[in-house]
């Protein structure tokens, strides 16, 4: 694409230039007002980008919950016989003591 976006601060700027062009010329043609301020390609790769992102981050998300829900599905078990191992030695200790002269 011709016009790359390269900044986060570099967008904000076209972002406002376009908003203000809006605001001042509600009633204009969109060729005549927003395109001036920010090239119809610019806004092109802008909604790109959004959209890349947005599909990336939807990924990265699903894959790790997934990774996640995985692991501990195959931990629970574990983590209730330690449970349950924990418990038992503690009602056991606590026999004994109250047992002892």
């Amino acid at each position: 694409m011709g016009e790359t976006l390269h900044k986060a601060s570099s967008k904000m700027v076209k972002l406002y230039e376009i908003a203000k062009a809006s605001i001042e010329q509600p009633q204009g043609v969109v060729e005549e007002v927003v395109f001036p301020a920010a090239s119809q390609q610019w806004l092109l790769s802008l909604i790109q980008e959004i959209e890349s992102e947005k599909n990336y981050k939807v990924k990265v998300r699903a894959t790790l919950q997934s990774s996640y829900r995985v692991h501990y599905r195959r931990m629970v078990p574990h983590l209730f016989q330690v449970n349950q191992h924990h418990a038992s030695i503690a009602n056991g200790s606590s026999e004994r003591v109250k047992n002892q002269p």
